[in-house]
């Protein structure tokens, strides 16, 4: 899995993720959507569209001892959450399944990137392990 900044361009950067990290939100995501109301005599109307962007794409480690990444990658992450107005491009290089997204960090929750040491003490040095959670929206 990887995460492109300025893609496309010359110039790009390119943040190498975990493989093990899981779509935890897939599935729980709908692009259509319905408003209904009630007019005065009682019919209903109901108004359809289907969304253009917004899906959430959340990672995750399954379990705690998987998708570890250094502190430099977490170090990474917290500066590129930290720029407005960029879109980056994520893409999923599994065996079964490429896909990308253009997508920018979930900044709504307050929490687009999480991390926590793996062992539990404070990581100082660039090869300390964190587990990290990603909050994405596409766009």
């Amino acid at each position: 899995m990887k995460l492109y900044k300025n893609y496309g361009i010359s110039g790009q950067e390119t943040l190498s993720l975990p493989n093990d990290l899981q779509w935890k939100d897939e599935f729980s995501w709908t692009a259509a959507e319905h408003k209904k109301s009630y007019t005065l005599t009682g019919a209903m109307i109901v108004e359809s569209a289907v969304k253009l962007a917004g899906r959430p794409i959340g990672l995750e480690a399954p379990t705690d001892d998987m998708a570890w990444v250094p502190r430099t990658t977490v170090e990474t992450l917290y500066l590129w959450a930290g720029a407005a107005n960029t879109v980056y491009r994520l893409v999923f290089e599994y065996p079964d399944d490429t896909r990308y997204f253009d997508v920018i960090f979930n900044q709504e929750s307050g929490r687009a990137v999480e991390a926590s040491t793996v062992i539990g003490i404070p990581g100082h040095t660039p090869s300390s392990w964190f587990k990290v959670k990603l909050n994405f929206v596409q766009v």
